[in-house]
């Protein structure tokens, strides 16, 4: 009998955990010229901006492998389509490292890339 309850109480912690996105879900900051913000909400949905100016680019994101992709939504029917990549950290920071501008992946040198710390 204390065998079944064992069982069943690992069932129910192992149940109980979050999933990777849901982890994910949260306010980052990163200080560079400006400090910036990344949103990423429940809804799939995300914001970033700077403490110069808010609200510019409300794109979709997704987990792709160990990495967060999130997709800006071109201003014009003529603008690129832009992708920012961030690399999961194993201390649930996220350190931008790439673009991806119509298809084309560019990794960002050491210097380039900016690691945003979850403050929320």
């Amino acid at each position: 009998m204390k065998f079944i309850v064992l069982i069943i109480g690992l069932l129910v912690a192992v149940g109980c955990g979050k999933s990777e996105a849901e982890k994910l879900v949260g306010t980052y900051q990163a200080t560079m010229d400006n400090t910036y913000k990344l949103v990423l909400y429940e809804n799939g949905k995300s914001e970033c901006g700077s403490d110069i100016f808010y609200a510019y680019e409300n794109g979709p994101w997704k987990i792709v492998e160990k990495e967060i992709h999130i997709v800006h939504e071109p201003e014009s029917f003529e603008d690129e389509k832009l992708s920012s990549v961030y690399k999961i950290e194993s201390n649930g920071d996220l350190t931008w490292i790439a673009e991806i501008v119509d298809g084309k992946r560019r990794e960002y040198g050491k210097d380039e890339q900016s690691t945003y710390r979850k403050i929320k």
